[in-house]
């Protein structure tokens, strides 16, 4: 429509356009373009109008869906299977005979052989999964030998061997002179009073209250007795010198010439705990140790110097407390029944040390006299290391190792004995040790 609507419009312009320039043509050859052309009255032109055009109404025929025709499948018969029956056969009864098997508790090796050759290490569990797994399963005893697991607890009784040294409390007592007493040159080294080894023991039990715990009571004794004398010829202007006198005593120094000296170190303790498996599988465990701890410390020293007259000095200081007790106890198997141990305590003491000090001339004058007594605390750290060894059957302990144990804020007998000549005995406080070999023997049922 629009095409047809532009050629009619194109027509009629050009029909306009030829019968408008066959008028003005002469004169516009004649005058010029812009005076000879008059402007055209646009108002008179009008534009065409067009027909309408309407379209035929086109209707598109309908056709019809094809139907399909319904097919139906034939149906077959449902094929009957035979029935068979089978025979009723009588099957005879055949019993048993009760055989009587030996219990075996529950453990991840079958016997004491495989439990040590196996690799211990990278083979064994996380750290109390074994324990906890298998302890409803374990307590019970058997018939057959098998050993408990090395974190089993057990009801047990033991007793040890002490060979043990005090350390610390060396205490020189007198010097080989010449010259007065006040103003003496040595010509010997001093004597000394050294305590050396000495042995004491151990003794105790245990009370399984579980697979995973116990209550253990320890009795500890210990005793070290040490002597020392010397004595000098005479005749060549020597004596000797006294070094723990307080005050000089009216006596002739020049005739001392025999000295001696006794000390004693003694301690008892007693230890009730509770210890409980903190750590364990087929190859190691670690127990927990909480604790109760009473100490009593005593220590004894006497020297005498003997010429015209006869001086001594006695000193004695004694110990007393109690307090609590943690530590750390592991044990961790090897091969062939052998396995190492190690443990750990501190110990923490509330008690009252007293200490005296008594110097006599003949055993009748008291040329000088000192005392404390002083409420403190005082530290116990002990380590124990060593290798042990059980029976094929576990019922059996053996082992030996290296004992220390520390005393912490005592007081000595050398520094009382220093204190006292110095008039200054209110804060004295020194390190006592003690330490050497143990070895126990331990039955566990």
């Amino acid at each position: 429509m629009k095409r047809f609507f532009a050629l009619c419009t194109a027509a009629a312009l050009s029909a306009s356009s030829l019968t408008y320039a066959q008028d003005y043509s002469p004169e516009i050859v004649q005058t010029g373009w812009s005076d000879a052309i008059p402007k055209p009255d646009m108002s008179s032109l009008t534009m065409p109008r067009m027909p309408r055009v309407s379209m035929p109404d086109v209707s598109m025929p309908s056709i019809p869906r094809p139907s399909m025709p319904q097919v139906s499948m034939p149906k077959f018969p449902r094929p009957s299977m035979p029935q068979f029956s089978m025979p009723n056969l009588h099957m005879p009864e055949v019993s048993m005979p009760d055989l009587h098997m030996p219990s075996f508790r529950q453990t991840s090796h079958t016997s004491w052989v495989s439990k040590v050759t196996d690799a211990c290490g990278d083979a064994c569990g996380a750290c109390g999964d074994a324990a906890k797994a298998a302890c409803g399963a374990c307590c019970p005893k058997d018939d057959c030998c098998e050993p408990p697991e090395i974190w089993e607890h057990q009801h047990r009784i033991f007793g040890e061997f002490l060979y043990l040294s005090p350390r610390g409390v060396d205490t020189s007592y007198a010097t080989a002179s010449m010259g007065t007493y006040a103003n003496s040159n040595p010509v010997a080294p001093s004597r000394v009073a050294d305590p050396d080894y000495s042995p004491g023991f151990k003794i105790g039990g245990a009370y399984a209250l579980d697979c995973l715990s116990s209550v253990v009571g320890t009795y500890w004794w210990y005793s070290s007795d040490t002597n020392d004398a010397d004595t000098l010829p005479g005749g060549n202007q020597t004596f000797f010198r006294p070094e723990t006198l307080r005050v000089e005593p009216n006596v002739q120094f020049g005739t001392v010439l025999d000295t001696s000296a006794r000390y004693d170190i003694d301690f008892q303790m007693a230890d009730l705990e509770h210890r409980k498996v903190l750590c364990g599988d087929e190859c190691h465990v670690i127990n927990r140790v909480i604790g109760v701890r009473y100490a009593n410390l005593e220590q004894d020293f006497r020297a005498q110097y003997q010429g015209n007259d006869t001086i001594t000095v006695d000193s004695e200081i004694d110990f007393a407390g109690v307090g609590p007790r943690f530590g750390l106890a592991g044990e961790w198997l090897n091969s062939r029944g052998f396995y190492t141990y190690g443990e750990g305590y501190v110990n923490v003491l509330a008690g009252r040390f007293t200490a005296d000090y008594n110097q006599m001339t003949n055993q009748v004058i008291q040329e000088a006299r000192a005392g404390i007594a002083d409420d403190r605390f005082v530290t116990q750290l002990e380590l124990e290391l060593g290798l042990g060894w059980r029976s094929r059957c576990g019922n059996i302990h053996l082992r030996a190792g290296y004992y220390m144990n520390h005393w912490f804020n005592a007081i000595t007998t050398p520094g009382f004995i220093d204190g006292v000549q110095a008039n200054r005995i209110d804060d004295l406080s020194d390190t006592l040790s003690f330490d050497g070999l143990t070895a126990r023997a331990e039955v566990r049922f």
